[in-house]
């Protein structure tokens, strides 16, 4: 089971990030982007997230301010929906996102619980490293 990511933001937050996908991990498909800005408002972004999802297509969400308007109203979005495969992250460093996107798009998951473990597992050993944990 592969997954699309879907990368939501603000301003040019998501292209760029989707820049760094295809240039540093040669990604060349399966890689969405909406963004909110004053010409594009999240009321608008929010019907066309719905129609993204209305296909159903397994989707790693990632955003770039936990608890930011995309983030909020992704979450908000899905919680009205029964029987999806989405996980919805927000404030993922570059190399995470990098390493979910390979998980989700080359080496894929036999279920969306091995996508759900692989995560956590990902977060976990990050904060093991974290700064914080380094120095105390």
């Amino acid at each position: 089971m592969t997954y699309n990511i879907l990368i939501l933001g603000h301003s040019k937050y998501p292209e760029g990030t989707k820049s760094f996908l295809e240039f540093v991990g040669g990604f060349e498909e399966g890689i969405e982007t909406f963004h909110i800005s004053n010409e594009n408002p999240i009321e608008k972004v929010r019907t066309e997230l719905e129609a993204y999802f209305a296909k159903g297509e397994p989707t790693i969400v990632t955003c770039d301010l936990p608890g930011g308007s995309p983030h909020v109203t992704i979450v908000d979005l899905l919680a009205k929906k029964s029987g999806n495969n989405v996980l919805v992250y927000a404030g993922l460093s570059p190399a995470l996102m990098l390493d979910i996107t390979f998980k989700a798009r080359i080496i894929g998951a036999a279920d969306h619980n091995e996508m759900v473990a692989y995560c956590k597992e990902k977060f976990e050993n990050l904060n093991r490293f974290s700064m914080q944990n380094i120095f105390n």
